[in-house]
Formats: structure tokens, sequence, C-alpha cells
């Protein structure tokens, strides 16, 4: 009986592109029914940035800083350059460039062309998942996602995060066959789209570092050396991708930068506002004060300088700071609101999310001796790490939840094996 009900189930191209269908058929409804609210100024700064592009075929602000309320009620303007900007890597920014070039400058034709990307991510997902643990669970994964309050939301906030959700699933895909198969060119593959996805947000770095640690690790354990060249293929092909943004931030600003200006995401995140510079001299605060900098490069180290006096003469709050970043990057909770805040379809939400959460720890638990759960494990342990110096905003989650929505449906899977009355021979 069990057997044919499996036999029942979506399965195949068929099978993913039917999850697909239903994920964009619940992507469109939210767009339909709840306004498109862009998240400010974030959508601001990448529609600025994309405009420029497209008129004057050069990277920056441009004439669009002027007149534009959003970036200029921003906390941080000093980071808005109007040529050769560095701030915000150009992935977003050209992907609405090529969706402006196609539909015209409209939300929703952006919010159509974000859904089309959380379906190709269904269809992916599903394929991931039923290659390692079948239809079942890849179709009550997939539903998970379809139906998951955090895409749906960003969607309609026209965030970057579903073209970093659909890279995630991709690359888990493609190191995993590599690493099935043995071929350096899958795990090449696999590289090359992490540094794809690295020009959409540098987040996707932690897939690359996740790959070498595994292979290295599997390397050791199995006394098999050739599978460190899965690790070192995945490393090359992310290199060849960054490197020329890399070097073109440090011809521009004639030193050696980073992929975007890590000083000022190590003070937003470490240093409360409340502690700047409270014993500061004036002399002191305009070197220091990021109004003043000429640019952006000079904003992170000032802001760099700031934040490591704050951790010397501070370490324990620093370090309270860090953990409640990384437990806010876990919560089901949107940061900076409170309970009478939330609108009962949100409070759902919430309480749907924290279910989920839950039932991925589980999934994790349960399946904690498995090779494929634990590469997933190393990887949201890197994100988790990585966001002790970075806002734990829950939103930053969302391109890692198809590893969780994978975890919790195999326990639903075990819970409902255990409920489950036995049947007469």
């Amino acid at each position: 009986m069990a057997e044919a009900r499996a036999d029942r189930l979506p399965q195949g191209l068929h099978g993913a592109l039917l999850m697909a269908a239903l994920t964009l058929a619940v992507r469109l409804a939210v767009i339909w029914l709840q306004p498109i609210a862009p998240l400010l100024p974030d959508y601001a700064e990448y529609e600025a940035l994309a405009q420029t592009m497209a008129e004057e075929g050069t990277y920056g602000f441009g004439r669009h800083l002027d007149n534009n309320p959003p970036l200029q009620a921003s906390y941080w303007p000093f980071l808005y350059e109007r040529h050769e900007a560095m701030f915000r890597p150009p992935g977003f920014p050209l992907f609405l460039v090529v969706v402006r070039a196609l539909a015209g400058p409209s939300h929703l034709a952006l919010a159509i062309a974000l859904a089309l990307v959380e379906a190709l991510t269904a269809f992916a997902l599903m394929r991931l998942v039923e290659r390692h643990y079948g239809p079942r669970t890849a179709t009550l994964t997939t539903l998970l996602f379809a139906f998951s309050p955090g895409g749906a939301a960003l969607v309609n906030k026209l965030a970057r995060e579903a073209l970093l959700t659909l890279a995630t699933v991709i690359f888990v895909f493609l190191f995993l066959r590599a690493k099935e198969t043995g071929r350096v060119r899958l795990a090449l593959g696999a590289g090359v789209l992490a540094g794809l996805a690295t020009y959409v947000k540098e987040t996707a770095l932690l897939l690359v570092v996740g790959a070498v640690a595994w292979s290295t690790l599997l390397a050791w354990q199995a006394r098999k050396p050739q599978l460190l060249r899965l690790g070192v293929a995945v490393a090359l092909g992310a290199g060849l991708l960054i490197t020329p943004w890399i070097a073109r931030n440090s011809l521009i600003k004639h030193k050696p930068m980073g992929f975007t200006c890590v000083g000022f995401q190590w003070y937003v995140s470490l240093v409360p506002v409340t502690t700047w510079h409270l014993k500061a001299t004036q002399a002191e605060l305009a070197a220091v004060d990021p109004f003043q900098a000429k640019d952006c490069a000079d904003v992170g180290d000032r802001l760099a300088g700031v934040t490591r006096q704050y951790l010397a003469e501070r370490p324990l709050e620093a370090a309270t700071t860090a953990v409640g970043n990384a437990a806010w990057f876990w919560s089901p909770w949107p940061r900076w609101t409170l309970p009478e805040e939330l609108p009962p379809i949100q409070q759902v939400a919430v309480a749907t999310t924290a279910l989920t959460l839950l039932l991925s720890a589980c999934g994790f638990w349960l399946r904690r001796r498995e090779a494929f759960t634990q590469f997933l494990a190393l990887l949201l342990a890197l994100t988790t790490v990585a966001h002790l110096t970075s806002l734990g905003v829950p939103r930053f989650r969302v391109p890692f939840e198809p590893l969780l929505f994978l975890m919790a449906a195999l326990a639903i899977e075990a819970l409902a094996a255990r409920f489950k009355r036995p049947t007469a021979a």
C-alpha cells in the first residue's frame, strides 16, 4: 500500500515541473493579495545603481543620488559614491537592468521575475532531494519551500535573496554530484556558480568555504587525497570569478581591498550606536567620522578602527552583541518589531517558521551520522559563525532555508512512521 501511494507522488521531470508551477502560483498569489513594498533603503540603492548602469554604462549612484528620498534618509549615505562604487556588488543591479530591458521599470514585473526565480529554485530543490531521498521526501521538502513565509515575503519586498537561494540549491546539487562521480568539472562548475552568486551577495562565499572544508575532512577521514581536488576545483572556479571585482576595487582605491566595505559591516554589527565615541574629543571624533570620509574605502578604515578600539575596551559587551547577532539570525521573529506591531497573518508566519526550525533541528539529529546531513550542517554552522560579526537579520537565513526544509521533511516522515499504526499482516 505504501509503495502504491509512493508511485502516485510526483516524480522525475514531471514532478519537478509540477512543484515549480505550484511555487510560482503561490508567489503570484502573494503578489496579487499583498502590496509590493520594496525593502528600503536597500532596493533604492540597487535601483539607483541599475539606472546609472543602464544610462551611463558605469557603476555608481550618479545623478540618482539627488532628489532620492530613501537614499537621503538612509543611515549610511556616506557609503554612496557617484562613480566607481563598491558598497554594493553589481549582481542584483545587473539583474534589475535585464528585467527593465525586458519588461520595463515596473515593480510588478520585478516581483514576477523573482517569483520565476523561486519557481526555478523549487525545480532544482525537487531534483536534488529526490536524487538522495526519493520522491516522498522531495515532495514534502518542496511543499515546505513553496509555502515558506520568508521566501514569499521577500519576493514582495523585491529583495535579492531569491537569487542567492537558487544558487545555493544548485551549488549543493553540483557539488554532491561531483563527490559521487569524482568529476572535477562539476566541482569547478559549482565554484563558478558560487563566484557568480557572490556578485549578488557576499554570503555565497560561505558555500566555497564549506565545500573546501568538507572535501578536506572527507579526504582526511577516508585517506583519499584525491578528494581534495574537488575542494580545490570549487575554490579555483570561485576565485576566477571574484578576482576581477577585487582587483577592480583595489586599483580604484590604490590599496588592497575586499569585495565590499567590511569595516562598515563590522561596525554596525558589533558597536552599539549609543557607544559611538562616548569618550572621544571633537578632534578624535572628526578623525573617524564616516560623514567626513572621502570614499567608501576611507569609511571602512575609519569604522574598522572604531570597532577595534571597542573590541579592545569592551570585549565582553562585544561578545554579547556577537552572540545576539547569531541568535537573531536563527530567530523566527523579525528583528526590531514588537508583538503588537505584527498583523495576525505575520503572527501565523512566525509560528510556522518556529515550528519549521524545531522540526529541522530534529531532522539534523535523526540523520546526524549521514554525510549529506553533515555537509548541510557544516554550511549552516559557517553561516552562523559569519553572522556573529554581521547583522543577524532573519531574512539573511532565507537563502539557506531549503536545507532546513529538507531536514524538517525528514523529521516529519520519522514522526509519521513512529505514530503510524501497524497494519495487520
